[in-house]
């Protein structure tokens, strides 16, 4: 269970995925090192788990962006990743935070990175 103490102001808005994606069970606003600066979870997520998923999709995101940057492809908006039980959806928030999403598997994808996308530009004017 998510302790009230770890809210900061962005919680409304990453309560706002979870509310408007069916299946979302976590939401989490990382640093560049994968330090959660708030995170948001369903009644039945645990707060350790949800931290450990945005720290390593935070920091994998990082690895892939900084790789795409080199080679000249541009930057890389978001990231999914659809595995067997769970569906990840990751993206940067600017060059030193990123969003990181984690639903179940039958989640509307379609949904659910249109929801990502919004909720990155609502916090790039936030940061």
């Amino acid at each position: 269970m998510l302790e009230a103490s770890a809210a900061s102001g962005f919680r409304p808005l990453l309560q706002s995925l979870i509310d408007e994606v069916p299946g979302v069970l976590g939401v989490a606003f990382c640093d560049e090192e994968g330090e959660a600066v708030d995170l948001c979870g369903a009644e039945n997520v645990d707060e350790y788990d949800l931290k450990v998923m945005a720290a390593s999709w935070s920091l994998s995101m990082d690895l892939l962006r900084r790789s795409v940057e080199e080679k000249g492809a541009g930057s890389t908006a978001l990231v999914s990743v659809v595995c067997g039980r769970y569906t990840y959806v990751v993206a940067p928030v600017g060059s030193t935070y990123f969003l990181a999403v984690w639903a179940e598997s039958d989640v509307s994808l379609g949904k659910g990175l249109s929801a990502a996308r919004r909720l990155v530009s609502i916090l790039r004017a936030e940061v």
